[in-house]
């Protein structure tokens, strides 16, 4: 926006009627905006001047002469190296007087930095002092020729072959990246979108971009923003929850050197055998071998007798039917009962007959489960009832052959816990079992 005032001195030629009788004033006013790719001018002017009277002999006739206002309106393309102007100028008297317009079109290109040249043609209407029947106007301009750019406007000289900064262009995208140099962070470098124009920066390699990266030049763990974990021994463990942070250790001693004396990997705090090599389940302390067959006791199916390991420690000439585990101990064959009823049938004693050897064999299985599991035929109440009432008859089989009745419990499950499907014969024959499971040890 522009405000302007002019004064006329009364000078010039009364008889070719370019002079006035005394001081004209012109106050004007001038108004601009940009709307995207063009421009839109205001101008406005009131001529204020003392009246001429219209008179009438016989060479020419004139008419009255007086105030007038004067009104221009201006659409001009911005940003572009050739740009279009369209310009509407209009005279409308204040006394009584003839009118005039006059409209003007061209175009103006940028030559380089310091050189513009434009052409303007066009036509006059109404009879007003001045009114043109047309006017073709030529002409270049030279110096400082680049108009100025407002905010958010890009200079006319942003075409590739002239020289810019981004600043003045920021409806170009310099670096290809899809943003606009005007919202673009890093306008050199090639970015994403939803970065502002920025790539993903990853200076120490450690996965965490440098924008959320702490410690963008030391590779560290996202825990600690970035940053190294603060880790003195170098142990894997950090300090806030080492115990020893100056002394390498495992997490299982929480960052302490292990005392181990007997190099068996249980802490001598815990080792019950800190001098004897054991293994960890057993708190470090060794296997016994009763036998001395090489074959550790809480393996050893025939802890009393050597034998080899195929035949699960027993000696060649025995077939013993059940095997020894840390967890249970296996049966060859199943254990049967009369049909409905807890009564075993005869030929499983013989298995059974095994397992209150080993058992017995055995002190150090403390407790032992005997657990009775039925198919899903029937009402699982009476299944269950059933199924203790199998367990209780196991148990006591056993109780007769020499075991202890504290190192037994008897566990019926009805059908709670299936080891195969319901829905086939065999099926629900693997599911009527009897399991002996190992619960506590020594």
């Amino acid at each position: 926006m522009a405000l302007e005032l002019g004064v006329g001195p009364p000078i010039g030629s009364a008889p070719g009627f370019a002079r006035d009788e005394g001081l004209r004033y012109a106050p004007r006013l001038m108004a601009g905006r940009r709307f995207g790719w063009f421009r839109l001018a205001l101008d406005t002017r009131v001529l204020v001047r003392p009246s001429i009277d219209s008179y009438t002999d016989r060479d020419l006739t004139r008419e009255e002469i007086g105030n007038e206002l004067h009104v221009g309106l201006g659409l001009a393309m911005v940003g572009q190296r050739l740009r279009w102007e369209l310009d509407v100028r209009g005279v409308v008297p204040l006394v009584k007087q003839a009118g005039s317009a006059e409209l003007l079109f061209g175009p103006r290109y940028l030559v380089n930095p310091s050189m513009e040249v434009f052409a303007l043609g066009g036509v006059g209407g109404g009879s007003g002092p001045g009114t043109p029947l047309f006017r073709v106007l030529v002409g270049a301009a030279f110096g400082r020729v680049i108009p100025p750019r407002l905010a958010g406007e890009s200079a006319v000289n942003c075409a590739p072959e002239l020289e810019h900064t981004v600043e003045e262009c920021p409806d170009l995208d310099e670096d290809g990246d899809e943003v606009l140099n005007g919202v673009d962070a890093c306008v050199d470098e090639v970015g994403t979108p939803e970065r502002q124009g920025c790539p993903v920066k990853d200076s120490d390699g450690d996965g965490i971009e440098d924008k959320l990266d702490a410690c963008p030049s030391e590779m560290g763990v996202g825990a600690w923003q970035g940053c190294p974990m603060p880790d003195q021994d170098k142990d894997g463990i950090e300090d806030a929850r080492d115990v020893c942070p100056s002394d390498p250790g495992p997490e299982l001693s929480r960052g302490c050197p292990l005392k181990d004396r007997d190099k068996d990997e249980v802490e001598d705090d815990v080792d019950q055998c800190p001098d004897l090599f054991g293994p960890p389940e057993r708190q470090g302390c060794p296997e016994s071998d009763q036998d001395r067959d090489n074959i550790p006791n809480v393996a050893d199916t025939c802890a009393k007798e050597p034998g080899p390991a195929d035949n699960r420690g027993c000696p060649a000439h025995e077939v013993p039917l059940v095997s020894l585990t840390r967890k249970k101990v296996e049966l060859s064959s199943k254990v049967y009962f009369f049909p409905g009823q807890a009564r075993i049938d005869e030929r499983s004693f013989a298995v059974l007959n095994w397992v209150a050897k080993v058992i017995v064999e055995h002190p150090e299985l403390t407790l032992i489960v005997v657990g009775a599991h039925t198919d899903d035929r029937g009402n699982p109440l009476d299944n269950l009832r059933t199924s203790q009432a199998r367990a209780e008859s196991v148990r006591q089989y056993l109780l007769q052959r020499g075991v202890e009745p504290e190192r037994l419990q008897a566990k019926g499950y009805g059908q709670e816990r299936p080891i195969d499907s319901n829905a086939t014969s065999i099926g629900r024959e693997n599911n009527r079992r009897i399991e002996f499971t190992i619960v506590s040890s020594q």
